[in-house]
């Protein structure tokens, strides 16, 4: 499993993006966060997550931080569909 975080620009204030691609398909979007988010400015938001990153809303201090958290759920995830 490869995973690629892609910059993208998104329309919102928070216009710094990375689309999060695995093997090429889209499993989520994070967006970098504005000084209108206080102490959480400059922090990654998972705005949203398809297969395993479905549901979760969580903040990353950094991208390396969030590949991380990314290539775990990910491997989980396919781990687990593999047993089914």
């Amino acid at each position: 499993m490869t995973v690629e975080l892609k910059p993208i620009e998104v329309a919102s204030v928070d216009r710094e993006g990375r689309l999060i691609l695995s093997d090429g398909a889209l499993v989520g979007v994070l967006v970098k966060l504005s000084n209108l988010h206080g102490e959480l400015s400059g922090s990654w938001y998972l705005e949203t997550g398809y297969d395993g990153l479905r549901d979760e809303h969580l903040t990353f201090s950094d991208l390396d931080a969030a590949k991380s958290w990314i290539d775990d759920r990910l491997a989980k995830a396919a781990g687990k569909a593999s047993k089914d």
